[in-house]
């Protein structure tokens, strides 16, 4: 069987996957069982799950003034983020020092 990996699993670091065979012996009464499990994650020589995480912070400016700026003209300030690993990345905030906040 196959098994598509999830962005859960990846936001986990492991796929955990447990497997039970069972069988009744001849005589029809008797119930025989076998369990396994297999994890597959950042340390698994067989099937290593990616899961580095990162972002990467892109700032532009922009202004309606025409040529050069100075005193009283409004610069836009404009940011990118990018997830560039297979990680979710939740609550994303940019402080920026001369804007101050969040």
């Amino acid at each position: 069987p196959d098994y598509t990996i999830t962005q859960a699993d990846v936001d986990a670091g492991n796929i955990t996957n447990n497997v039970t065979a069972e069988g009744l012996e001849p005589d029809g009464t008797t119930t025989v069982q076998a369990t396994d499990t297999y994890v597959i994650d950042a340390g698994n020589p067989d099937v290593t799950l990616c899961s580095d995480s990162g972002i990467v912070v892109f700032k532009s400016a922009s202004s309606s003034t025409t040529g050069c700026v100075g005193p009283g003209d409004l610069v836009i300030y404009t940011f990118r983020v990018i997830n560039n690993g297979q990680v979710s990345i939740n609550t994303i905030t940019i402080t920026d020092d001369l804007l101050g906040g969040d």
